[in-house]
């Protein structure tokens, strides 16, 4: 019907919660120590310190949420009854289950079916692969946070 039921299950992630409350928690104390001395209020410090600090964790997190909704078929399966609002995935997913299901010969058939299935995967990781060079560095930032330095 419409895409809050999609919001709602991949909108509050317990992974994500955890991964910025990390990243938080590393943020030195004495910034917003300053910050309080200086007469900020919580909202402000949080745009002017918290937010420009928190690039890498914000890239990180729009990676991680693009790339599993580009890649999520089951949940819109479930809630989307119109394919004009269908993701690319469940085309893949219904391009592929058709090659399957093909009656051609044996080893013609597992031809299509191989090819069909390359193609869907090369076609389909394309835009990851033209977003991922751009947030690299913030990507590699923000998988780091919370390690144990040697």
């Amino acid at each position: 019907k419409s895409f809050v039921p999609l919001w709602l299950a991949f909108g509050a992630n317990a992974f994500y919660v955890v991964l910025f409350k990390q990243f938080f928690e590393q943020i030195p104390k004495e910034l917003v120590e300053a910050a309080e001395l200086d007469g900020c209020g919580v909202w402000r410090m949080f745009i002017t310190i918290m937010l420009p600090l928190s690039k890498p964790i914000i890239a990180t997190m729009c990676l991680f949420y693009m790339v599993t909704m580009w890649n999520e078929w089951f949940t819109p399966m479930l809630y989307l009854d119109s394919k004009d609002k269908w993701p690319v995935a469940l085309y893949v997913r219904q391009l592929v289950e058709g090659a399957n299901n093909t009656e051609i010969g044996s080893s013609d058939a597992s031809s299509v079916q191989a090819t069909v299935k390359s193609a869907t995967m090369v076609l389909t990781s394309i835009p990851i692969i033209c977003v991922y060079p751009f947030v690299q560095k913030y990507f590699v930032q923000g998988m780091t946070i919370g390690a144990v330095k040697g």
